[in-house]
């Protein structure tokens, strides 16, 4: 039972921690003025996958979408959500909603 438990949590961890294809979530925004999460830059806040990265925001209602980098951390709560800067939730939602479902796929460059 012991193992069981081992195996599964070690599976649910590596989900969390390891970013495939492609995952739906939810998308909120936050105000700041800080100096690497400024609110005119598409950045974001993630856990779960390593800093300074970049992903391709969707909005599952409208198919708009954004490239962001990752450049801060979440609540430790917060593991299916992502918190895009003013400028980033702005080019694929109206600010007023507050928040959205979105589909976040890793962004390779070229």
């Amino acid at each position: 039972m012991k193992q069981f438990l081992l195996v599964t949590i070690l599976i649910a961890v590596g989900s969390i921690t390891s970013f495939t294809n492609q995952r739906r979530i939810l998308a909120t925004w936050y105000h700041t003025t800080g100096t690497i999460v400024h609110r005119d830059y598409p950045t974001a806040a993630m856990n779960g996958v390593p800093m300074y990265s970049k992903f391709e925001v969707t909005n599952t209602s409208n198919n708009k979408s954004c490239i962001v980098t990752i450049t801060d951390r979440m609540r430790k709560d917060k593991l299916n959500n992502i918190d895009l800067s003013y400028s980033a939730f702005g080019l694929i939602e109206d600010h007023r909603k507050g928040v959205t479902t979105v589909i976040v796929s890793k962004f390779n460059e070229l």
